[in-house]
């Protein structure tokens, strides 16, 4: 981060250093503007630097690129926007506690509420950082009271990293995980910019302590690297960016063999074939799902049924015929009464059966227990299906809402979905609906400069 100060804004401080680094290396606002990498004219430059208006990671990962930064700026951009989805999360969960005490939470001044910020820790300053070691300890003991508590355990903490083979054990590995619990609930209310910093600083973690902690703990921090890894290129995927997904699915299977875990094995197969049908690649599709399966893999039930239907999605692609109503109910009885309403109707979509598919979403979303984000995507489908099922009307609706729980997130993957929505529902774009949808998505991509193109298939874009 930036260096703060009591009171200071981050975006404005960030934005100095922008401004420091453009001008050390010899670039003029304009001239700055004028590279091609940027889309930014000179004014939002100017209006970035002096804390003014806010950008998209994209900016600031083209920033990175011309000032060869090595990344910096992007990682700040991330860390800041981790840390002011921890603190509205903390105060949504201080209003959501005074509904249930009858509590009524205290207000704080502005300048008050910014020196009492609360801050995601980054795992990879646990060495020299006491106020995030005192976090970690705290968020691994949320039931304790006495503030000594909180101590010992960043005391653990810190000599653990600083002593992994005398000092790291299970504690040790429960507290990052903590962490990487809370990354997990940021990406679903918040988006995944807000929680890449933290689930990386928990790689870093992984990487630094692994070769040194006891054998008897080592599998666990193994296993901690595997499912953190897999996260993040789940959260890569949500921002469109299949090479880092790849990159740390790839690192997740690394962890989860070096460990001899069977069951994350077999799950970073299942989200390689869901990542390959995001790509269209039938064949891909089919061969992750079937070495999901078939391999020596312990998938939980639910999974299983899932890597079933998924291999459906194959075949279904590679124009194969397939007895849909016999697989789902193979799926349902191998997921041992798991929920996979949602899943069965991407099937149906696929098999150009969208009147099938329409009513499932409505039952999948109506259960609830989804994140936002979460949310907002499979609304999405549910829109492309109405759209296919001749339902226009009823389907720019959904894909209205979708695209708002897109831009609160930074979903790309729901955009895309809402992008698809709007393709199907070309016949009718003199409608008053679609041109509402048609609208929203005009302004909402010329905010963000860099608009996706359109899918090259009626589903491109789809991932479950």
């Amino acid at each position: 981060m930036p260096d703060q100060h009591d009171g200071a804004d981050p975006w404005q401080l960030l934005g100095e250093e922008l401004a420091g680094r453009r001008s050390a290396a010899g670039y003029t606002q304009r001239r700055f503007a004028a590279r091609e990498e940027i889309h930014y004219g000179r004014s939002t430059i100017a209006n970035v630097e002096t804390g003014r208006q806010r950008v998209s990671r994209d900016f600031w990962h083209a920033c990175d690129i011309v000032l060869k930064t090595g990344g910096v700026l992007v990682r700040k951009y991330e860390r800041i926007n981790a840390e002011r989805a921890a603190q509205r999360l903390h105060e949504l969960d201080a209003i959501a506690s005074s509904r249930t005490t009858g509590a009524r939470p205290a207000a704080l001044p502005p300048a008050t509420a910014r020196r009492r910020q609360r801050t995601v820790p980054s795992c990879s300053d646990v060495a020299t950082s006491s106020a995030v070691l005192s976090g970690i300890a705290a968020s691994a003991h949320p039931l304790a009271t006495a503030s000594a508590t909180a101590s010992d355990g960043a005391d653990r903490v810190r000599q653990a990293m600083a002593d992994p083979a005398r000092y790291a054990d299970a504690r040790f590995v429960d507290a990052f995980r903590v962490q990487l619990e809370m990354a997990k609930a940021l990406d679903g209310r918040y988006g995944a910019a807000s929680a890449l910093a933290t689930a990386k600083g928990v790689i870093d973690v992984v990487e630094a302590v692994a070769p040194d902690v006891p054998e008897k703990v080592r599998s666990d921090v193994l296993v901690l690297g595997a499912e953190a890894a897999e996260f993040v290129g789940w959260l890569f995927r949500d921002l469109a960016d299949p090479v880092q997904a790849g990159y740390w699915y790839d690192r997740a299977m690394d962890y989860a063999q070096l460990c001899g875990d069977m069951s994350w094995q077999g799950f970073v197969l299942l989200r390689k074939s869901q990542m390959a049908y995001e790509a269209r690649s039938a064949l891909r599709v089919r061969l992750f799902a079937r070495a999901a399966i078939e391999g020596p893999w312990q998938l939980s039930a639910r999974f299983y049924g899932e890597a079933l239907l998924q291999v459906a999605r194959g075949d279904l692609m590679l124009g194969q015929t397939v007895d849909l109503d016999s697989t789902v109910e193979q799926a349902r009885d191998a997921s041992a009464g798991e929920d996979l309403t949602l899943r069965e109707a991407s099937c149906w979509i696929e098999a150009a059966e969208p009147e099938r598919a329409a009513p499932l979403y409505e039952a999948g979303l109506s259960a609830g227990g989804l994140s936002l984000r979460d949310a907002g995507y499979f609304q999405a489908r549910q829109a492309f299906a109405l759209a296919q099922a001749q339902a226009p009307d009823l389907a720019a609706e959904q894909a209205y809402e979708a695209l708002t729980a897109s831009v609160r997130t930074g979903s790309r993957r729901t955009h895309r979905a809402v992008v698809a929505t709007r393709a199907a529902l070309t016949p009718w774009q003199k409608r008053d609906a679609v041109a509402a949808l048609d609208d929203a998505l005009t302004a909402y991509e010329s905010s963000i400069r860099r608009p996706l193109e359109s899918p090259g298939s009626a589903t491109a874009g789809f991932a479950d």
